[in-house]
């Protein structure tokens, strides 16, 4: 597809079943690779958490920001399971979520919430 389409910019996702990068391809320079932290816990800074979800997308946000110059975080700021509330992380999301994808080698940071 990005041999076809050179001239446009492609977004693959790493997300769920695909958040752990492949070993042996590396995406174009025109695919923009989107890796998702859908399964951290939201309650700590991702460095600090002793969650094994997190130390897990720590090394895939390691691993993909190796492989692209490319690199786009998509954090989802949305309680899921409740709705209507409150994002559990308001604490700690505005200082340090952005932070510790920036510094892993991601070139963006995009929010979606549920409003």
């Amino acid at each position: 597809m990005s041999r076809l389409f050179a001239f446009a910019l492609l977004a693959s996702l790493a997300y769920w079943f695909t958040e752990v990068p492949p070993h042996d391809i590396v995406p174009r320079k025109n695919v923009r690779v989107r890796l998702c932290p859908i399964r951290c816990c939201e309650a700590h800074p991702y460095e600090t958490c002793s969650s094994d979800a997190n130390k897990a997308f720590l090394a895939h946000l390691k691993a993909w920001g190796a492989m692209t110059d490319t690199l786009y975080i998509w954090h989802y700021n949305t309680d899921f399971a409740h709705y209507l509330m409150p994002f559990p992380d308001f604490a700690e999301f505005p200082a340090e979520s952005p932070r510790c994808p920036v510094g892993g080698g991601a070139t963006a940071f995009r929010c979606t919430s549920c409003r």
